[in-house]
């Protein structure tokens, strides 16, 4: 997603938060479902493959955690 034309195409609708045990942690995450690639040739083999799906977990060490940023974004 280097172009900014992808950024501003970004749906709320394909981030989905969640709460998940990780090492015995209740941690938060965001899960982004991309709705297309363009990576993908389009041949006949890549008629069925599923959209790459990304997880962002919560992390309290970063002064920049992208779950607390999305949070916010989320809530105005």
């Amino acid at each position: 997603m280097r172009g900014g034309a992808k950024h501003r195409e970004i749906k709320i609708s394909q981030l989905q938060r969640e709460v998940v045990k990780l090492r015995g942690k209740s941690v938060d995450r965001y899960m982004y479902t991309e709705h297309e690639s363009r990576n993908r040739a389009g041949g006949l083999k890549q008629i069925k493959q599923e959209n790459k799906v990304v997880h962002q977990y919560e992390s309290k060490d970063l002064a920049r955690c992208h779950v607390l940023l999305l949070d916010k974004f989320t809530t105005h």
